[in-house]
């Protein structure tokens, strides 16, 4: 996340030329990020070199995949990278009304030719029908599409000039086709209709989260959080 963030920020105006540099800048941006977690230089032998080849070689192939999408679709700007947005929702809960805040921090907000795009990036495999949502209702069971969607929500609602976006996952161990568009009952574009969708189930999750009639138990087959 960090050399991803750091090598599109470093260029901002993504053409096939920007896409060059980073792919020759590409190993020495990552070193440095690898050397923030082995000051000792652990990342040049053993499992961590092969972690550091592995890392290398799935930005290399992304890279190589967007010059292919400039052709098709023509350079971007980078307007935001990993930038922290937040919004304030007001919600009926248990016959109180209660104002919620949500935050969270967004990989890549870019403006292109097709409209603004929100890019969150993922290291493990997914695939389409992970972003493919046919009702809000199924939205639960779509961990990745729920986050897509909860960052829409977090985007279009702290900046008003926006009515919609398209939303992508980057999965950068998808090497054959990493870009991953999060499909909402067909429709590509995620507009303000289909938050008002979300925030109905947004309402539903709290619900449960705050009844005292819901007894809350950790899962078994998951880990326990940092707070836990």
């Amino acid at each position: 996340h960090n050399t991803l963030e750091q090598l599109f920020l470093s260029h901002r105006q993504i053409d096939k030329e920007a896409i060059n540099k980073m792919k020759k800048e590409l190993a020495e941006y990552l070193s440095i990020q690898f050397k923030k977690l082995f000051p000792d230089n652990r990342h040049l032998k053993g499992k961590n070199k092969i972690n550091f080849y592995q890392s290398k070689q799935y930005i290399l192939n992304y890279l190589e995949k967007e010059l292919y999408h400039l052709n098709t679709n023509g350079s971007y700007e980078v307007l935001y990278a990993e930038k922290e947005f937040s919004t304030t929702k007001k919600f009926h809960l248990h016959d109180e009304i209660l104002e919620c805040c949500f935050k969270g921090k967004i990989d890549r907000i870019d403006s292109t030719s097709c409209g603004l795009r929100l890019i969150d990036f993922k290291t493990g495999y997914v695939t389409k029908s992970d972003l493919t949502i046919s009702s809000i209702e199924r939205i639960k069971t779509k961990h990745k599409a729920l986050q897509l969607l909860f960052y829409s929500m977090l985007f279009l609602g702290a900046n008003k000039e926006y009515n919609e976006l398209y939303a992508n996952i980057i999965a950068l161990s998808n090497t054959s086709s990493p870009v991953l568009d999060l499909k909402f009952q067909n429709d590509l574009r995620i507009n303000n209709t289909h938050i008002q969708l979300f925030e109905k189930e947004i309402q539903l999750i709290l619900e449960e989260i705050i009844s005292p009639d819901i007894p809350i138990f950790h899962n078994e087959t998951s880990k326990f959080c940092s707070f836990c």
